[in-house]
């Protein structure tokens, strides 16, 4: 959707993401998410008000998590008046939180607004529902593998997709402007956990399409950003990253891979410019062959594809992978000079959603 009036963001940070019992799962979510909203406040003037805080979270694996978007408004050091929303849009949370901050600033009750999304799924409790009588679902996997065998998208070609994209990326430096050190102690002495911990782009396996080497894994983390208005950007002198707009989209729930495919072709339109022309599209997936899909169906550019590498290869902490998928947008369209940009996400149940 199109907004009326101009929304930026102003900044955006977040932590490098943990694997799954790696070195940040000691830390709750509200703890990330107080991190990364901290980092990037503190990257405003002095004295700048937040009106709103709108973060979000799906497994909610600390005693803190019910109203999890208001200690992490606390944590960051905002006043105890600002009011605070907690969201559950699954692997959408992190892009329904900058939505609801947009819709806040249209609707007149804020100028500028805390929008982000946090999870540590090393705390879940780990239960199989059901497997008394039986799973009679089919696995991800499975289906996903079979579409595989359709489409002739080879096991080789997902790693390679985001995997050693990562690889590149990192050695170049391109993650360092959007992640904020976490000093960790341990029995060798102070740490700052600054790289992603998830990748592992040396991993292949021989057999199957759908592997370890280009499936998402389990992993911790929190991603950040600050919303405002034209009027506050004007108001308060601040630095901005372009301006953004957002959508949404169902499909089959089966075809969930295909839900931000089919919604592409209205997101360039609404942008008014030739595919060709985006400096960046980030997809966020749990696999890696539906971003090989989208690009093949959409016959998008693959030097501007995904080109850091995606949630294949950072991992995939279910409510902040949308939020970082912005923050990491925002900051590549600063470091190349680029103009456009698109991110998206299947969010579980057929649902899709894209922000550009």
């Amino acid at each position: 959707m199109g907004f009326p009036k101009k929304l930026y963001i102003v900044a955006a940070k977040r932590t490098a993401f943990g694997a799954f019992n790696g070195k940040v799962a000691h830390l709750t979510a509200s703890e990330l998410g107080g991190i990364a909203s901290k980092a990037a406040i503190a990257d405003l003037p002095a004295g700048v008000p937040i009106d709103v805080v709108n973060y979000g979270n799906v497994l909610q694996t600390s005693k803190d998590a019910a109203y999890l978007s208001r200690h992490i408004g606390l944590r960051a050091g905002l006043p105890i008046h600002v009011p605070a929303n907690t969201i559950n849009r699954l692997c959408g949370s992190g892009f329904q939180s900058i939505v609801n901050c947009a819709q806040d600033i249209l609707t007149g009750d804020a100028e500028i607004g805390l929008a982000g999304g946090t999870e540590n799924m090393s705390q879940a409790p780990y239960i199989l529902r059901g497997i008394r009588t039986g799973l009679v679902t089919v696995l991800t996997s499975h289906w996903r593998t079979h579409w595989l065998t359709d489409s002739l998208i080879s096991t080789q070609s997902q790693p390679q997709w985001s995997q050693q994209r990562w690889a590149e990326a990192q050695k170049k430096g391109h993650f360092k402007a959007e992640i904020v050190p976490i000093e960790l102690k341990s029995k060798k002495g102070v740490e700052s956990f600054e790289v992603d911990e998830h990748p592992r782009p040396q991993t292949t396996l021989k057999t199957g399409t759908v592997t370890a080497g280009n499936a998402s894994g389990i992993s911790d983390g929190a991603a950040s950003l600050v919303i405002a208005s034209e009027d506050a950007v004007k108001k308060y002198n601040l630095n901005h990253f372009p301006k953004f707009s957002l959508g949404n989209l169902l499909v089959a729930t089966q075809a969930s891979w295909v839900s931000d495919l089919s919604q592409h072709p209205g997101c360039f339109e609404a942008c008014r410019t030739w595919i060709e022309g985006y400096v960046s599209r980030r997809s966020q997936r749990g696999l890696c062959f539906p971003v090989l899909g989208c690009r093949k169906e959409l016959g998008l550019n693959r030097e501007i594809s995904n080109s850091n590498g995606g949630a294949i290869a950072l991992g995939h902490p279910l409510g902040a992978s949308g939020a970082r998928i912005m923050t990491h947008l925002s900051h590549e369209l600063h470091r190349v000079g680029g103009k456009y940009a698109v991110g998206s996400a299947c969010i579980g149940g057929g649902q899709g959603m894209p922000c550009y």
